[in-house]
């Protein structure tokens, strides 16, 4: 399943592009960078058989007093 944040943005009054090529990703960045008046999202679908690595997270608490 796939999540359209590139819609969701554009909910919220942003703009949104979707990317599943390098040659999109460089067209969405270079429209986002254009777009001056809102924020932009990139949507960049990654195929699963990249060999990817998984990004783990620092899990540390934050208090805030």
């Amino acid at each position: 399943m796939q999540a359209n944040f590139e819609r969701i943005a554009g909910a919220f009054g942003c703009q949104g592009y979707l990317a599943r090529t390098i040659e999109e990703v460089k067209k969405s960045v270079q429209s986002a960078l254009a777009e001056t008046t809102r924020p932009s999202i990139i949507n960049v679908l990654i195929e699963p058989s990249s060999g990817r690595v998984q990004q783990v997270m620092n899990k540390k608490k934050r208090i805030i007093s």
